[in-house]
């Protein structure tokens, strides 16, 4: 386990996708209901989690991993390959709660879940043997690469080190927003860190960009950072309630169980044509 960004997988991961040209496309240029559905899936992880009193830390792990399960996929419903939505978005976080070593027993993460979706109509309860399976599907996805470094840390030193811990609320808040979009999938956390710190300067009256200078770091990838977040608030003018999350991972799931559906029966056909 890399205690070192500079040395992990994540690093090396985000090289990789550079040098690709893989970054992905900002959120407004992206299919609007995919983006929905990815934001979706984070207010429901985050819900979820909230519930179970989880650390901040499992909950991050958990919002990278979906953004990574699904620019990995292409996005692809297909890729589900027959899980319910819920049971990715669950997966995800019980798989985040094991490796920050914080494990979660899966029948409490069930009935946290059911506990939440159970008022709203005709949902298909989860089980644990979906969680289960669904945790191999990301697993698979993942490549196993599972540590992920977060901005929180960064934020801390370079607060304390300029003497601006007031900012501190806000940047933390500000980089918890960070993941219901995949700043992590483009930018290493001190970068992220330094948007988020930027961010709450501006709304405190300060300017932060003259330490960050003096950081040697691009500009230009923390205004990035700061165009991602204003974009996202443009678009969730206020947080998605859980009716709202809920519903469109519900969608989703109908669109999922469609497709899995289509492939069974395509595969009955070339049967029935092959006799």
């Amino acid at each position: 386990m890399a205690a070192n960004f500079w040395r992990s997988t994540q690093c090396e991961l985000l090289a990789e996708s550079s040098k690709r040209g893989e970054v992905p496309q900002r959120g407004g240029d992206a299919s609007p209901s995919m983006y929905n559905t990815k934001v979706a899936f984070v207010e429901y992880i985050f819900e979820v989690g909230k519930r179970l009193k989880l650390r901040q830390r499992p909950i991050s792990t958990s919002c990278v991993y979906i953004h990574r399960w699904f620019s990995s996929t292409g996005d692809s419903v297909d890729a589900f390959d027959g899980c319910s939505p819920f049971a990715i978005a669950l997966s995800s976080l019980y798989l985040a709660c094991k490796v920050d070593e914080s494990p979660v027993a899966v029948e409490k993460i069930v009935a946290t879940a059911n506990e939440l979706t159970g008022p709203m109509g005709d949902l298909v309860p989860v089980c644990g043997d979906q969680i289960v399976e669904g945790e191999l599907v990301i697993l698979s996805a993942l490549s196993s690469s599972l540590l992920v470094h977060h901005p929180y840390r960064p934020a801390i030193q370079y607060l304390k080190a300029h003497g601006m811990e007031n900012l501190l609320e806000a940047s933390w808040l500000l980089i918890a927003d960070t993941y219901h979009v995949d700043l992590a999938l483009r930018y290493p956390p001190y970068i992220i860190a330094l948007g988020c710190i930027y961010m709450a300067g501006a709304f405190d009256g300060k300017s932060t960009i003259t330490w960050c200078k003096d950081l040697n770091v691009d500009e230009a990838e923390i205004y990035d950072v700061c165009a991602h977040l204003v974009e996202y608030y443009k678009l969730f003018k206020t947080p998605m309630k859980v009716e709202e999350y809920v519903m469109a991972m519900s969608s989703l799931a109908h669109v999922v169980s469609g497709a899995d559906n289509n492939k069974l029966e395509a595969s009955l056909g070339s049967d029935a044509s092959n006799k």
